[in-house]
């Protein structure tokens, strides 16, 4: 029977609500919430087969920061497939639609986090990015810092935590430029459970750092979930763990979302704490043209790539293209003699920065001689992708 990819309208909401209900094992009253309410009905798609209503998922429209420069990126969430109908192609036929209107709309990139990754790398997906969770107890950041005035955080404060934080990932390779879909998930109620923040100012009043979290209730001790920390220096980094030891004295546990390479993780005066790979993130490279044009490069770097890009889904990507390199930014232009050749999968992984030249040449999605692989290692290797918060 022949599906079709679409949008969603109210008289879909409840046939589509109890798919994704059932699909991704949540309440119906979860799903509404999270996605008709949170996503927004008009950000949901689905695929019929026939008159019925098979699958569905939601595109959140956000952006995400590569060498400095933010990219509007499409983020898929809420994946599901009716039980009855797995295995048939529904989700290939939407992740198929959904990467053609993308195009469609001129958006470059699509970020998701796979739960069947062989799916998605089906469709052109690739590994680009990971989240970390820091467990420790709560008793052991041992860090004394008390230098900025401390208050509750409150709606007021918004503008200015939202000022703070893009300062902070405008510079860390694969973070959001978070939208209203993802403040709330952070700052307020969710699932039942409100967030709690502090807002750490300087003797000039300024907002150094803040950090959120949530607690966990058990039968007498709870456990802290830190929700979104950010500090712009070393004396607020050390504020945030000693706001978080504070709460040692009814809470069991913390957990933070954080990264080898996050100064957060690095100012614990002694790290041997368990920090967990807990997911990794996949990219998918939409307009490869666009997404090269938009990423920014550095600085010092001049560079010619004559690239060759395979892509069986968008086929418009496929094809010899010259990436110029100078002064921080990329030009794109059809042509060349394609000698560095490589999949758009190996290629959303070097975009991101998350592997090296070198590395993807041994897996096979990657060829080229040794000096090409040099020259994409000085334009794409400016930090390890991460990301603090799921979506």
């Amino acid at each position: 029977m022949t599906m079709q990819y679409g949008t969603v309208d109210v008289a879909d909401a409840d046939e589509l609500g109890e798919v994704l209900a059932r699909a991704l094992a949540i309440s119906a009253a979860d799903e509404r919430a999270w996605m008709h309410e949170r996503a927004g009905l008009e950000q949901l798609r689905l695929v019929r087969r026939g008159s019925e209503i098979v699958g569905g998922c939601a595109i959140l429209p956000m952006a995400q920061y590569f060498g400095g420069r933010a990219i509007a990126m499409g983020g898929l969430a809420g994946v599901g497939v009716r039980t009855d109908a797995r295995r048939g192609g529904v989700a290939s036929t939407m992740m198929r639609g959904v990467l053609h209107e993308l195009r469609e709309r001129g958006v470059p990139l699509s970020t998701l986090y796979a739960s069947n990754a062989p799916l998605y790398r089906g469709v052109g997906y690739e590994t680009a990015g990971a989240r970390y969770l820091l467990e420790l107890s709560a008793r052991d950041p041992q860090v004394h810092e008390r230098s900025l005035a401390s208050r509750n955080a409150t709606e007021a404060d918004a503008p200015e935590l939202h000022a703070l934080y893009r300062r902070v990932a405008v510079r860390r390779n694969g973070h959001l430029e978070r939208c209203g879909y993802i403040w709330p998930r952070l700052h307020d109620v969710r699932f039942g459970v409100p967030a709690h923040g502090l807002v750490f100012r300087d003797e000039h009043g300024t907002v150094e750092a803040y950090v959120y979290w949530r607690q966990r209730t058990g039968q007498m001790f709870f456990d802290v979930e830190v929700t979104d920390a950010v500090a712009t220096t070393p004396r607020g980094l050390r504020t945030i763990w000693t706001a978080i030891g504070d709460l040692r004295s009814m809470a069991k546990n913390i957990v933070v979302a954080t990264a080898p390479t996050d100064p957060l993780y690095l100012m614990i005066p002694d790290p041997r704490f368990e920090l967990r790979y807990q997911h990794s993130w996949m990219l998918r490279l939409v307009d490869v043209g666009k997404a090269l044009e938009a990423r920014g490069y550095p600085s010092s770097i001049r560079a010619r790539l004559e690239l060759r890009v395979h892509d069986d889904v968008l086929t418009a990507n496929d094809g010899a293209l010259v990436l110029d390199v100078a002064d921080g930014v990329g030009t794109v232009e059809r042509g060349g003699a394609g000698m560095i050749e490589l999949d758009v999968r190996a290629l959303a992984t070097l975009f991101s920065g998350f592997a090296d030249p070198w590395t993807l040449a041994a897996t096979g999605g990657l060829r080229a001689d040794e000096r090409a692989l040099a020259r994409l290692s000085a334009c794409f290797g400016d930090g390890a992708p991460w990301m603090p918060e799921m979506f």
